[in-house]
């Protein structure tokens, strides 16, 4: 079996090894054969783990033996993996995620963004998403600190989001997580001046 990734920093790692692929940003291909029947889990560490997230599932059955008069496959065959390989999941595992189904492996994008404090302080955050997302913003005032930090879903489109009320006067800095439903990130910061 083979395993790409074209896009994002991901990797992939099965339950059971302790080492799994490098993360990288680049494209990569790997390939994994399964030499036993068993159900083995695999997962992306960035994005994942083995009950959640970013995660896959495997299930390897023997070849059903012949006999006179069967039409269908025997059961699934339950022995262990052979040295090298993964060793199979002997625990149920909860359904795969249908969450991610059918998204593409490339961050959300974002444009028209627009960050700008009005007179009575409040701050408000403009911008287009390419796809439904979660925004993380985290607003802090420069030098001292943070101020205020929220996560919205928005869906795509145009959006809007009012980030604090009530700012003193000062420069402060925004920065935003723009998330997918398919583990996808995107992240934006600006600068501003509070003058009241």
């Amino acid at each position: 079996m083979r395993f790409r990734n074209v896009y994002g920093s991901h990797n992939l790692r099965f339950v059971g090894e302790e080492i799994g692929t490098a993360t990288a940003n680049e494209p990569w291909e790997t390939a994994r054969s399964f030499p036993a029947a068993g159900e083995f889990v695999y997962y992306c560490e960035p994005h994942g783990s083995p009950d959640g997230g970013m995660r896959g599932r495997i299930i390897v059955t023997a070849a059903a033996s012949p006999s006179p008069g069967a039409t269908t496959p025997g059961p699934p065959a339950t022995a262990p993996a052979a040295t090298g390989g993964p060793p199979p999941v002997t625990a149920p595992l909860p359904a795969p995620s249908s969450a991610v189904a059918g998204v593409a492996d490339e961050p959300p994008r974002l444009s028209r963004l627009s960050v700008r404090a009005d007179r009575a302080g409040r701050v408000v955050i403009a911008f287009r998403a390419s796809e439904a997302v979660t925004v993380t913003v985290r607003l802090r005032r420069v030098p001292s600190g943070p101020v205020r930090r929220i996560s919205r879903r928005v869906g795509a489109g145009p959006a809007r989001l009012v980030v604090a009320r009530h700012l003193l006067r000062g420069r402060y800095a925004v920065n935003l997580r723009i998330r997918d439903r398919g583990g996808n990130v995107t992240t934006r910061r600006a600068t501003f001046r509070l003058r009241r």
